[in-house]
């Protein structure tokens, strides 16, 4: 846990729903917020925005002011045991949570994407892409 970092936490964007597994869902935001606070400075932000896309996706992102993540080691980050040059400074890195996150959010139809903020930071993105995909798999595990 980090304590002492005094981040502000800022949560925007419109009231939108998604239907989805309420547990593992948070996982997947908890590893998000993990990650953003174990990478940001002190006394910076977070932003949590939810909001709909164009076509009528539902997203979430999470946004850091961390250093970012290099875009060579982009491709990777949701790759097994897979530790970027930032978590290799911070020593605090397995190289399991994104991972995790991301075959988590692969089973319940959420994308999750990466993009590198535009001078500094990331934001980590949730798209519920099918508003049916969870549906789906619950009628499937209970048939």
């Amino acid at each position: 846990m980090v304590y002492g970092k005094n981040l502000a936490v800022s949560i925007e964007g419109t009231d939108v729903k998604a239907i989805t597994d309420r547990k593992w869902c948070r996982f997947i935001l908890r590893q998000l917020l993990t990650n953003a606070v174990k990478y940001n400075p002190a006394n910076t932000a977070l932003m949590i925005v939810a909001d709909v896309t164009e076509t009528g996706q539902v997203f979430l992102d999470v946004i850091d002011e961390g250093p970012g993540i290099q875009p060579h080691e982009l491709p990777r980050i949701f790759d097994k045991g897979f530790t970027g040059e930032n978590g290799r400074i911070q020593n605090a890195a397995t190289g399991l949570g994104l991972y995790l996150a991301k075959t988590v959010a692969d089973k319940l139809g959420i994308t999750l994407k990466a993009q590198p903020g535009q001078t500094k930071g990331t934001v980590m993105r949730m798209i519920f892409v099918d508003p049916n995909a969870f549906e789906a798999v619950r009628r499937g595990a209970g048939e």
